[in-house]
C-alpha cells in the first residue's frame, strides 16, 4: 500500500506543477527557432508490447485507482501531447539536465494503442554535418493515470 500511495504522490505533484505551469502555448517554436516536439500520431502495437509495459493489475481494478473517488475521464490524466511534453520534461530534467534535454528537441511523440505516450529526443548532426554519437532519451507515460513507465537515456 506505501508504494501504490508514492506512485500516486509523485503522479500528484507532477499533475500540479503541471497545472500551476501551463500557460496552454502552442508548439511554437523556442527562440532558437526549433519546435518543442512533432506528434507523429497513434500507433498500434501487438498486444505482446502491451503486456510488456503492463504493471501488477490487481494494484487497480478495471483501470479505476483505488485512492482517486471515481475513474479519470476516458482522454485520462496525459490526455494530449502537450501534457504529455510537460510530464516529461518534469521527470527528465532533474536526471539528465534542463540543457541536454532541451538539446533534443524537437521530441517524437507518439501515443501506443491510446494507452501510452512514448516521447523520444531528437539526435542532431554535428557541426561538419555528420550525424553525431550518442544517444537521446525515451519515456513512456501511461495515458490514464500519468504513471511514469519507462524512462532511459543513450549513451
Amino acid at each position: 500500500m506505501n508504494k501504490i500511495f508514492c506512485n500516486f504522490l509523485i503522479v500528484t505533484i507532477l499533475f500540479a506543477l503541471l497545472l500551476l505551469s501551463c500557460q496552454c502555448k502552442d508548439n511554437k517554436p523556442s527562440e532558437t527557432g526549433v519546435s518543442q516536439y512533432i506528434y507523429r500520431g497513434e500507433i498500434e502495437r501487438s498486444s505482446s508490447w502491451e503486456t510488456a509495459m503492463s504493471y501488477d493489475p490487481s494494484i487497480y481494478a478495471q483501470g479505476v485507482n483505488p485512492l482517486l473517488p471515481e475513474p479519470m475521464s476516458k482522454s485520462g490524466v496525459i490526455s494530449n501531447a502537450d501534457v504529455a511534453v510537460k510530464v516529461a520534461e518534469a521527470v527528465l530534467f532533474p536526471f539528465y539536465g534542463k540543457t541536454k534535454i532541451e538539446e533534443e528537441r524537437p521530441y517524437d511523440v507518439f501515443l501506443i494503442n491510446a494507452k501510452y505516450w512514448y516521447i523520444t529526443g531528437t539526435l542532431h548532426k554535428n557541426r561538419h554535418d555528420k550525424i553525431q554519437f550518442g544517444g537521446t532519451f525515451e519515456i513512456i507515460i501511461k495515458k490514464s493515470n500519468g504513471q511514469i513507465i519507462s524512462v532511459f537515456h543513450g549513451k
